[in-house]
């Protein structure tokens, strides 16, 4: 690679600063006038799009870096792109395309603009709910700020705080944006108002212009119930309120913003997160002090530490080997996308393939699931990959698929092959795809996000079995990274220790 993170930390690229001031400086110019930059780049290691990444996210512009723009990954990137924006929705050329069997979304009567310009949102809030901040492409609305008072909003910023009202020159139908709220306030008088209250409500007023210069405004109230001041932890898991994939996207957004504004902080920032992780557990867990075998999650938490463990083995905390604009084009996807989309980049989905079960069988990421005898499809967002285990490859080389007698093998590869394809088909960005033996150089991309549970420290271990109950059948990962067991054991253990002087 031509540079690397510690090069721009320790100031050895003698280019960047006055790159990344020169494009700070365009961001106002073009929210000015309701523009944003889009960046359509070749190669992950030379662009120089870090230094435009404040410019692109914060006008809502789109960023595609691909390594070459004659490969499927840009072209079908493009493409999808435009079909994303659907400029022609509700236009005569639109519908004159719907007449002649294209899908359009221009219906005469009915137009539903798949993107929007100039556009300012603000929030309303009921007294003592007060907003901390956004996160996501949009900024703070400082021209509508100076036009009128800003309503009351919380002192704990996050993102773009300090305010109601924001601001993006471009959105479209796939993004989204994280609204955080402050309802332990400070302010005494207002929470005794609002605990007289039994439900309190949130209002986003979303105003914009279509691609046919229609200005047009979208009201969204939200009422929710508040929680009785007196309501002990378990309130909340008992009426279901957590949102596991939710909150693990907004925790991801915000170690994103706090590495944004502190680079080169990854081990504060890790320190932040696991802090975040131990209060909370310690919060909504049940556990004896002092006895970490008893301490128990309800099933709508349970899910939240293993999130927690799989973001910190992301590239968004390891980026050693990482090119900064490579960073920057993950962090700037993971800024935008849907919750589910984010899930898959914090933690990616494996499938397992074999004889006995020909069909996707969701498996636990983990090495004990990449077995000699089955084939796994890992689906990580920007990395689609399917690995043949050692003894199917062995097959696939003697080509067995080819043989009539084996009719059931060659149902095997194409059933693995058809979800893949079925992922590619609608994946935007296109992701990077491949297919590969467990000891092919792609395999590498599987391997170093399974949890290490058979690493060649513990090989000989019987945790993590995979299906056929056997370790040996299963992978050896080569790392020194932590397993989940290895995790969850120190986090058990910080849960139960209570610091009294932590706890103030």
């Amino acid at each position: 690679m031509m540079r690397f993170h510690r090069d721009i930390i320790e100031d050895e690229t003698p280019y960047y600063d006055a790159a990344f001031s020169f494009y700070n400086a365009l961001e106002p110019r073009l929210i000015a006038v309701n523009t944003c930059l889009d960046v359509f780049a070749q190669s992950l290691d030379q662009v120089g799009v870090m230094e435009m990444r404040r410019c692109i996210d914060n006008t809502g512009g789109t960023l595609i870096v691909e390594d070459e723009t004659t490969d499927i990954m840009f072209l079908e990137s493009l493409k999808r792109y435009w079909q994303r924006c659907d400029l022609q929705a509700g236009t005569v050329q639109g519908e004159a395309v719907a007449q002649e069997g294209t899908p359009s979304s221009g219906v005469s009567g009915g137009y539903s603009p798949h993107c929007g310009f100039a556009v300012h949102m603000e929030v309303n809030t009921s007294v003592g709910t007060l907003p901390r901040g956004a996160l996501g492409p949009c900024n703070v609305d400082v021209e509508a700020n100076k036009r009128g008072p800003t309503r009351l909003t919380s002192p704990l910023e996050v993102g773009a705080g300090g305010t109601t009202r924001w601001c993006v020159s471009y959105l479209d139908k796939g993004m989204t944006l994280s609204f955080l709220f402050d309802t332990a306030t400070a302010n005494s008088q207002q929470c005794g108002m609002e605990s007289a209250h039994e439900k309190r409500f949130i209002q986003f007023v979303t105003r914009y212009i279509t691609p046919r210069g229609e200005q047009r405004v979208r009201v969204t109230s939200v009422v929710q119930p508040t929680t009785p001041p007196t309501a002990p932890p378990d309130y909340y898991t008992k009426a279901g309120a957590f949102d596991q994939t939710c909150a693990a996207t907004i925790v991801a957004r915000m170690a994103v913003s706090i590495l944004e504004k502190h680079p080169g902080k990854w081990d504060d920032a890790k320190r932040w997160l696991d802090t975040l992780l131990v209060r909370f557990v310690r919060r909504y867990s049940t556990f004896s002090p002092g006895q970490p075998n008893t301490l128990r999650l309800d099933p709508c938490l349970s899910l939240f530490p293993s999130f927690m463990y799989n973001l910190r083995r992301s590239e968004y905390f390891m980026v050693l080997n990482i090119s900064p604009d490579e960073t920057t084009f993950k962090r700037h996807w993971l800024l935008r996308e849907s919750v589910d989309n984010c899930v898959l980049m914090i933690q990616p989905t494996l499938d397992s393939y074999d004889i006995e079960k020909p069909f996707a069988t969701p498996m636990q990421l983990d090495s004990s699931s990449l077995r000699h005898d089955n084939i796994v499809l890992m689906d990580a967002y920007f990395n689609v990959h399917i690995m043949w285990g050692s003894i199917i490859y062995q097959w696939i080389e003697a080509a067995y698929h080819e043989n009539p007698e084996y009719v059931n093998f060659a149902e095997l590869l194409e059933s693995a092959e058809r979800d893949a394809q079925a992922i590619l088909s609608n994946r935007y960005p296109y992701p990077r795809f491949s297919r590969t033996d467990a000891d092919g150089s792609e395999a590498r991309h599987v391997k170093t996000r399974v949890n290490p549970a058979t690493n060649y420290h513990n090989s000989d271990m019987q945790y993590g079995a995979g299906v056929n109950g056997a370790v040996d059948q299963a992978d050896v990962i080569y790392t020194d990274d932590a397993s989940i067991l290895a995790f969850m054991t120190s986090l058990k253990k910080a849960v139960v220790t209570i610091d009294e002087k932590a706890e103030d």
